[in-house]
């Protein structure tokens, strides 16, 4: 706007009144220091850099530009069209440039300890943690950076405080984020260990009131256990069951039932996994008396469901229906239509199995009516095995009708025939005892004729 008003107004301007006129020009134009004109003409990144150093600030700037190197040097390393190449870059993101700038800064100039200095780190991770994942590479070099500072404070009980604080909030990131469950545990473990009857809070870092880090880390290694124990459970059995029994002993120090429950429940799982059912029952049975104490209806759900399958291996059909009607039960009254799609679905499953296609029949396309409600993806398959089923009470009145056609009866080879071509539905007649169905056959394929 002010260089068309200027544009219009110069030329009509008398001659003795220019330099008046320039004067007011300048006047309007925005006043740029070095530094503005510095970010206009370089990239962000490299004008900060020389502002810090400027400053004083040499160490932050050295800080700043060790995760720039970072930053590239995981980009190449990752190589071109890969997810971290194309990842957004740091040196572009002038939000979080200034959010970290303002971070480094204030922890370089300000002589404060270095417990307080690793606080500091942490707090500032934990707000990297909450950005979305292409960031996190952040978050791990500032918990690494935590831990370099954690070995300088000279107080040991303090160290070993914030040593075991550090690792418990670095484990969770590698757990919950990272997926790294292996990682975590690692450093839950050592946390757990070294919080052991310690009065240590975990609220001064994470805004929670009360919470002792001791708890929190049991809490923690229960989680990281029973999700090593799902990966290998069907490859390493045996490292599931040893998983699980020191998630149980995690949970139980952790106060939580829930988690006693949970517990139980995955051992009694892996139990299954190395056939030793006797155990698996003994776990899976006191997980639910947990579940049921503490009104937790999915769980109990599921425990009726391995119970099931626990009995169908020892071949006990009795127990085996009695706790799919359970599990029937449970969804229904507690309103669960997941649940009792699972429940039809194992009954059609097991009917199946047991050559019963009819009561198959009638529980998959229970399954189905409810899967189909839900939009599920298990539709599909329970539409499958629906028609398997539908398929395999038919069978005896084909066969009755292939008998028929190698007798020579018209009518039953134009039913197969309209069947196959049409899909029209054929007649289900008695199928004849085998002794007469091979006579038949034997008939026709060695009839001189």
């Amino acid at each position: 706007m002010t260089s068309t008003k200027w544009n219009k107004i110069l030329p009509s301007v008398p001659l003795n009144e220019i330099p008046k006129v320039k004067k007011e020009i300048i006047s309007e134009l925005p006043h740029l220091n070095a530094k503005d004109i510095r970010r206009y003409k370089i990239p962000y990144n490299e004008a900060v850099l020389h502002e810090l150093r400027e400053e004083g600030s040499y160490e932050a700037a050295e800080y700043f530009k060790c995760l720039l190197n970072i930053d590239e040097e995981r980009r190449i390393s990752a190589g071109r069209n890969t997810s971290i190449w194309n990842e957004p870059k740091l040196k572009d993101n002038k939000e979080l440039i200034d959010y970290l700038l303002n971070f480094l800064t204030n922890f370089f100039q300000h002589t404060i300890s270095d417990s307080k200095k690793a606080t500091a780190l942490i707090k500032t991770a934990l707000v990297t943690e909450t950005l979305s994942s292409e960031w996190w590479w952040i978050t791990d070099v500032l918990y690494r950076t935590a831990f370099w500072i954690v070995k300088e404070i000279r107080d040991s009980d303090e160290q070993l405080r914030m040593i075991s604080l550090l690792r418990f909030v670095y484990g969770r990131f590698l757990f919950h984020k990272m997926n790294n469950a292996r990682a975590a545990l690692e450093h839950v473990r050592k946390a757990q260990r070294s919080s052991r009857e310690k009065p240590w809070s975990i609220s001064m870092v994470l805004d929670v009131k009360h919470e002792m880090l001791f708890m929190q880390c049991c809490t923690l290694m229960h989680k990281v256990l029973l999700s090593i124990a799902r990966e290998v459970c069907n490859n390493q059995p045996q490292v599931a069951v040893n998983s699980c029994k020191v998630a149980l002993t995690a949970a139980i120090e952790s106060g939580q039932e829930e988690l006693v429950a949970e517990a139980q429940f995955e051992l009694g799982k892996s139990q299954i996994a190395i056939k030793n059912v006797k155990q698996a029952l003994k776990c899976l049975y006191k997980s639910l008396a947990i579940m049921e104490k503490i009104f937790d209806p999915i769980g109990m759900c599921e425990a009726y469901s391995q119970l099931a399958n626990v009995y169908k291996e020892m071949n006990e059909d009795k127990k085996v229906l009695e706790h799919l009607q359970k599990l029937k039960d449970t969804a229904t009254n507690y309103q669960l239509p997941n649940k009792l799609a699972e429940a039809h679905y194992l009954a059609g499953e097991y009917y199946l199995y047991r050559g019963n296609p009819t009561e198959a029949s009638l529980n998959f396309e229970s399954a189905f009516s409810l899967y189909n409600g839900l939009g599920a993806k298990e539709t599909n398959l329970v539409r499958c095995l629906t028609g398997v089923s539908r398929g395999q009470e038919l069978l005896h009145a084909f066969q009755a009708l292939l008998v028929q056609c190698i007798g020579g009866n018209v009518d039953a080879t134009l039913q197969i025939l309209n069947w196959k071509d049409r899909g029209e539905p054929f007649e289900e007649k008695p199928m004849p005892d085998k002794s007469t169905l091979f006579i038949r056959m034997g008939n026709q394929i060695f009839s001189p004729n």
